[in-house]
C-alpha cells in the first residue's frame, strides 16, 4: 500500500512543483503586462514602428503551455486580455497606416476597426489623415462612415479643441482644407488658443490655403496683423484686402453635404 501510494503521490507533487516553477517564471516575465498594455497609447506605439511588441506575451504563452497552465485554471491569462492585445495591435497598425498614407492597407482593414478610436491627444483617424495631408485616406474613412455621421467626424475636436481643418491648415495642406470644407467643416472653428484655421494659414504664409478659407467665409479678425507681425506681409495684405462680399458668396455656396 505504501509503495502504491508513493507512486500515486509522486506525479501530484511533481505537478505542484511545476506549477510553482511556472508561477515564478511568469512573475519574472511580468504577468501583469495587460495593465501596461491597457494604459499604453496605441498610436504612440505605432508612431515608432507601426507595431506593438508582443514578444513578452508570446513567451508567457509558451511557459504556460510547457507547464500545463491551461483550460479554466486560475493562472490562465484571461481571454479578454489576449483580445485586448490583438485589438490594440490592430489599432496601432491602422493608425500607422493612416499616418503614412497607406490607403491600400486602410481600405483592406477598415471593416475591422472602430473608426471612432482616438490617440493620446484625442486625435481621431480623420485628424491624423488631415495632419498628414492624405486625401485618399480621408476619402476612404469618410466613405466607410454612415452619411449621418460624416459631418460629426469632420467637426470632431481633439484635446486642444482643434478640428481636422485646424490641423490641415496648420500643416499647409490646401487640398485637404478644400476637401474638409466640402464636407461641412466649420471654417471659423476656434481652438483653445483662440485661433481659427485662417490664423494657422497666416502664420505659415500659405496664401493658397488662406484664399480657400476666405472664399468659404473665414472671418479675418486680426489674422492679417498676426501675419505681418512675423514678416509675412504678402499674405497679410491679401487677408486684409479680401472682399467681404466674395467671402459671403463663398460661404453661401457651402452646403456641407460633401462631394458626390
Amino acid at each position: 500500500k505504501k509503495k502504491i501510494l508513493k507512486k500515486i503521490k509522486k506525479p501530484v507533487k511533481k505537478k505542484a512543483a511545476n506549477k510553482k516553477t511556472a508561477k515564478k517564471i511568469l512573475a519574472q516575465l511580468d504577468f501583469t503586462r495587460d495593465r501596461q498594455v491597457r494604459t499604453a497609447d496605441a498610436a504612440g506605439a505605432a508612431g515608432a514602428d507601426g507595431d506593438l511588441d508582443l514578444s513578452n506575451l508570446s513567451e508567457q504563452l509558451r511557459v504556460m503551455n510547457v507547464y500545463g497552465i491551461s483550460g479554466n485554471k486560475k493562472n490562465r491569462l484571461p481571454h479578454d486580455v489576449l483580445a485586448e492585445e490583438r485589438k490594440l495591435e490592430r489599432e496601432a497598425n491602422f493608425f500607422a497606416a493612416v499616418l503614412n498614407g497607406d490607403v491600400d492597407f486602410v481600405r483592406s482593414h477598415i471593416l475591422f476597426i472602430d473608426l471612432n478610436i482616438k490617440n493620446k491627444d484625442d486625435n481621431t483617424l480623420l485628424h491624423v489623415a488631415a495632419e498628414g495631408g492624405h486625401v485618399a485616406v480621408m476619402q476612404a474613412l469618410l466613405a466607410a462612415l454612415h452619411p449621418d455621421t460624416r459631418r460629426a467626424a469632420v467637426l470632431a475636436r481633439n484635446k486642444y479643441n482643434q478640428t481636422p481643418l485646424h490641423l490641415a491648415a496648420e500643416n499647409v495642406h490646401g487640398e485637404v482644407v478644400a476637401y474638409l470644407l466640402e464636407y461641412g467643416a466649420d471654417v471659423n472653428a476656434i481652438d483653445d488658443t483662440g485661433w481659427s484655421p485662417l490664423y494657422y494659414a497666416a502664420v505659415n504664409d500659405r496664401i493658397d490655403v488662406a484664399r480657400v478659407l476666405l472664399g468659404r467665409g473665414a472671418q479675418k479678425k486680426d489674422a492679417a496683423q498676426l501675419a505681418s507681425g512675423i514678416g509675412y506681409n504678402n499674405i497679410a495684405q491679401i487677408i486684409d484686402q479680401y472682399s467681404s462680399g466674395a467671402a459671403a458668396a463663398g460661404a453661401a455656396g457651402d452646403g456641407g453635404a460633401g462631394p458626390a
